[in-house]
């Protein structure tokens, strides 16, 4: 599974390939 993002300002980004069973989500990250 691939994951991206970033911060507001676009300064900061990021990506990520991970295992989704073996990877949780926390909510507040995902606002």
């Amino acid at each position: 599974m691939k994951v991206d993002g970033g911060c507001h300002c676009g300064a900061i980004t990021y990506e990520a390939e991970v295992d989704p069973e073996k990877v949780s989500i926390c909510p507040i990250a995902s606002n």
